[in-house]
């Protein structure tokens, strides 16, 4: 058996072979730990990742037998796997006896295409920004995302309050038009 493990280290047929001989261990292993039919085939590629990793990680020099460690690796990620799937549902799943899916029984006030145009207009929103220079950029980022008032930002200065405003306007005005150019205002 170390023979093999060793040649499967490297070739790619002596591994196919291993998880060929360990095949009706994972269906064991299914049968026993997968409760829920639909994850069968999940769970198989599951297994079968689950030994190709033993072949690498097993220490030869072990006094635990590679059956032995396969199957508890087997067992032990089988398990997991069967716990973080327990829970699941499926949205098209049949729930009631007029043949509908829990998808039909959420309610839905939201479209995708609303979705579609809120995730452009923010994209185009956001190179419009970068666009701008770099003062009024940082103005802006600092106003409306860091949420810091223009009072704070001017040093307490009537002066400074009032060309922060008007750079903030400017600011503003220039990103009202560049999105009208793109069609969104």
């Amino acid at each position: 058996m170390k023979d093999l493990i060793i040649l499967a280290r490297t070739d790619q047929t002596a591994k196919l072979e291993l998880v060929k001989r360990f095949e009706p261990l994972i269906y064991k292993c299914i049968k026993m730990y997968i409760h829920d039919i639909n994850f069968t085939q999940d769970a198989l590629q599951e297994g079968y990742v689950t030994i190709l990793k033993c072949i690498n990680l097993y220490n030869l020099d072990s006094e635990c037998g590679f059956p032995g460690y396969v199957k508890t690796a087997l067992i032990n990620n089988l398990r997991k796997f069967s716990k973080n799937h327990q829970h699941t549902l499926s949205l098209d799943e049949e729930c009631c006896d007029e043949g509908g899916t829990l998808l039909d029984t959420l309610p839905s006030d939201d479209i995708i295409e609303d979705y579609y145009i809120q995730s452009q207009l923010s994209h185009e929103l956001k190179k419009t920004l970068m666009a701008l220079p770099e003062d009024e950029k940082e103005l802006i980022i600092s106003i409306y995302f860091k949420q810091i008032k223009i009072m704070q930002l001017s040093n307490g200065t009537r002066s400074g309050y009032v060309r922060l405003q008007r750079k903030r306007d400017k600011a503003l005005s220039m990103l009202r038009d560049g999105l009208k150019k793109m069609g969104y205002v």
